[in-house]
């Protein structure tokens, strides 16, 4: 869920920016220098729900109002991207609580060196597992040869 994602209906891309400031709001103690852009995120927001019920009201200014709208929601996820960038350089790139701001943390990724051991490992288990298996299988079938 992204703000970076374009076509997307109004209600989802207004749902996400609320959800952001909302997350904004909860975290303002370690957030202190973001006023600005949240700002503008609500304004954009509040421009574009203005033009929504305009496009309601009044048929006859529908493309009117549907520029406003696109104009007001481009805004808001302009304003949306600095806000979340704002965030990252406030919190730092792997801070778990980015994730409240629709945002992914860097997370550390194992080698390839130390993935293809732990691969090597599973197939060594699963081969003297099989082989452990077979030496059963083989046991009991020379058990039953020497009962006849």
């Amino acid at each position: 869920m992204s703000l970076r994602d374009e076509g997307r209906a109004f209600g989802t891309t207004t749902g996400n920016l609320k959800r952001l400031v909302v997350a904004v709001d909860e975290n303002a103690a370690a957030l202190p220098d973001v006023a600005a852009e949240k700002a503008a995120v609500q304004s954009a927001l509040a421009d574009s729900e203005e033009a929504i019920r305009r496009q309601d009201f009044h048929l006859a200014q529908r493309r009117q109002a549907t520029k406003d709208v696109k104009a007001a929601l481009a805004r808001g996820l302009d304003a949306g991207i600095r806000l979340q960038n704002a965030v990252r350089f406030k919190l730092g790139t792997k801070d778990e609580k980015l994730a409240e701001f629709q945002l992914k943390p860097q997370r550390k990724r194992p080698s390839p060196a130390v993935k293809r051991a732990k691969d090597a490992e599973k197939g060594k288990a699963l081969l003297e597992e099989r082989l452990a298996k077979f030496e059963e299988s083989s046991t009991d079938e020379n058990k039953g040869d020497k009962a006849t």
